[in-house]
């Protein structure tokens, strides 16, 4: 009795053991990848946006280098 009530104690503490690390294993995991996922994008839409923003000014200054008026009125129906 006292042989299997230990047996049964053991494996309850394996399979609680084994349990606990495969979902640590899984939250970490998914965590890091959840992680990586918000970091790329995130430096991904920077970089887009930082792109577009550049591009944006260059054209603006080249449009304003031609025709400052023309720039003017479409900023003011864009804006």
């Amino acid at each position: 009795f006292f042989f299997f009530f230990f047996f049964f104690f053991f494996f309850f503490f394996f399979f609680f053991f084994f349990f606990f690390f495969f979902f640590f294993f899984f939250f970490f995991f998914f965590f890091f990848f959840f992680f990586f996922f918000f970091f790329f994008f995130f430096f991904f839409f920077f970089f887009f946006f930082f792109f577009f923003f550049f591009f944006f000014q260059s054209i603006k200054v080249k449009v304003n280098s031609i025709n400052p008026s023309n720039t003017k009125k479409v900023l003011k129906q864009h804006c």
